[in-house]
């Protein structure tokens, strides 16, 4: 059944199939990356205390909120960068399911238009092409779609863990300092 919807689906199909083993694999190595960083969140906290002194002490520029942010961003910009190519995919999938959708459709009347009514079996090959390719669209974006949302959510959750993880830190700092 695969095989034959392989060769239903031609080249709009394999070309979802490869965007699909891009995406999974993008979200694969971010999925290990933010593993990664979650496990550093404390260290992590402590090295950016530090930076955050050392920046507050050499210039009065920042405040600071905007301090935090921009320490806190510099180290989750890493695990933003090329998650978006997990964004394309999962918007462009259907797009080019309905591609093979409309492709599909015009072939049937052109065989239609050819031969007439007569024999559906003629038709029949551009309306599988249709149906493979449209549900070949929508089973590529629906997981990125989720998996690009779930990454990013972490992302974001590990920004707020680190953000309190630091000011804990830099109100311990202070504490000692007085």
């Amino acid at each position: 059944m695969i095989y034959e919807w392989w060769s239903q689906g031609g080249l709009i199909l394999k070309s979802l199939v490869s965007l699909n083993l891009t995406g999974w694999t993008i979200m694969l190595f971010k999925s290990f990356q933010l593993f990664s960083h979650y496990k550093n969140l404390r260290s992590l906290s402590l090295t950016l205390s530090k930076s955050y002194k050392e920046m507050r002490a050499s210039s009065m520029k920042w405040e600071h909120s905007e301090l935090l942010k921009y320490l806190i961003e510099s180290k989750s910009e890493p695990l933003m960068r090329s998650l978006v190519g997990v964004r394309i995919i999962a918007h462009i999938a259907p797009l080019i399911g309905l591609l093979g959708t409309v492709y599909g459709i015009l072939i049937s009347f052109q065989e239609i238009s050819k031969t007439g009514l007569d024999d559906p079996t003629v038709f029949a090959a551009g309306i599988s092409l249709a149906l493979v390719t449209t549900v070949g669209g929508l089973v590529v974006a629906i997981p990125h779609l989720i998996g690009y949302n779930l990454i990013q959510s972490f992302i974001f959750k590990s920004e707020n863990q680190l953000e309190s993880l630091m000011i804990a830190q830099l109100q311990s700092d202070d504490m000692q300092d007085s």
